[in-house]
């Protein structure tokens, strides 16, 4: 396999609080290759925007690397960095509030290309026809953005993040403030666009039921760290860590007696005073005596799944991947 379009190692981000610190992204491995997306999930406070801020370079590292394309992204400075940003793209949350109020909306996706150079002929006629793709066509594109809907909006955002021609587009909850229906209509156009020109996404979400639709790998985070990770099928299909178990246990349906079996109870801890030992012991309905002492390895469950909990055991290159020994043992706890 070729190497990863993107790679982070130990990736650490550290915020001032007072006079003290708070390690919101604590040695974080992620590996992204080209054409993949890869969800980012857990609750809000986990890290999940801490993490793509270090990634657009909004926050500084503390500590590990980051390779982007085979450069030492997390090392650019000045004018190295301004001419590789276009690489690297994002969709926010809230497009309203990303887009001057005061320019029109054709204006608003043209201005990157007008920082890049390109003549303002050139500029608007590629703008109109991004706008055009994501489905927003003549007088839509004269208006100011508080006279688009929420969806539209959101549209405008995506031809933004696209009119750059970048490989890599980051989507921190570029869905969440919509409804339902007009989720599924941003969540195809996402998906079409990246087949069309072969982009890379990390897609952030606290919405495990959008994870089949968008993404081929997935990492969970928790306080920081990331606690399993692997191919978006065999974590929704075999979870393996406590905490993703219980994010999946609370999607309606997720248990054929109805209900959720086990979901994640009470509140994520401070960030700026993390448990000892395993972060998740005190909200893990099947803690163990050692897990507050010693913070757990990251142990393969497959060549490409692997997790983070004192109840796993490795398995080897040639285990057969669905015997589902740590899910077993997790049963036994639970009973």
């Amino acid at each position: 396999m070729s190497a990863p379009l993107l790679r982070t190692r130990g990736l650490t981000v550290d915020y001032r609080v007072g006079r003290g610190r708070l390690r919101a992204v604590d040695h974080v491995d992620l590996d992204l290759h080209q054409g993949e997306t890869l969800a980012v999930i857990g609750e809000s406070g986990s890290g999940k925007s801490t993490i793509a801020s270090a990634l657009l370079r909004l926050v500084p590292v503390a500590a590990g690397s980051v390779e982007f394309d085979g450069l030492d992204w997390a090392s650019l400075r000045g004018a190295a960095l301004r001419r590789e940003r276009h690489r690297m793209q994002f969709v926010p949350q809230d497009a309203g509030s990303s887009l001057d109020p005061r320019w029109r909306v054709r204006e608003s996706v043209a201005e990157p290309l007008a920082v890049a150079g390109t003549s303002a002929r050139q500029a608007r006629d590629r703008a109109a026809a991004m706008l055009d793709r994501v489905g927003l066509e003549g007088p839509l594109q004269e208006r100011f953005p508080h006279q688009l809907s929420g969806g539209q909006r959101q549209r405008v955002a995506i031809a933004r993040a696209l009119i750059s021609k970048p490989r890599l587009v980051i989507c921190d909850e570029a869905v969440s403030a919509l409804d339902v229906s007009l989720q599924a209509e941003i969540v195809n156009l996402l998906v079409e666009l990246r087949a069309e020109r072969d982009l890379t996404y990390v897609f952030i979400t606290h919405d495990i039921a959008l994870l089949p639709y968008v993404a081929d790998r997935v990492a969970v985070l928790y306080l920081g760290q990331v606690v399993e990770s692997g191919p978006a099928r065999d974590v929704l299909v075999d979870p393996q860590h406590p905490y993703t178990q219980g994010l999946l246990s609370s999607l309606p349906g997720a248990h054929p007696g109805g209900g959720a079996e086990r979901p994640v109870r009470g509140e994520i801890p401070d960030p700026a005073n993390p448990p000892t030992g395993c972060r998740f012991h005190p909200r893990c309905p099947v803690a163990v005596d050692g897990c507050p002492q010693v913070e757990p390895a990251v142990v393969p469950v497959s060549p490409a799944h692997s997790a983070a909990c004192h109840l796993l055991e490795p398995r080897s290159a040639t285990a057969d991947p669905a015997v589902p020994l740590p899910s077993s043992l997790l049963r036994k706890a639970r009973s």
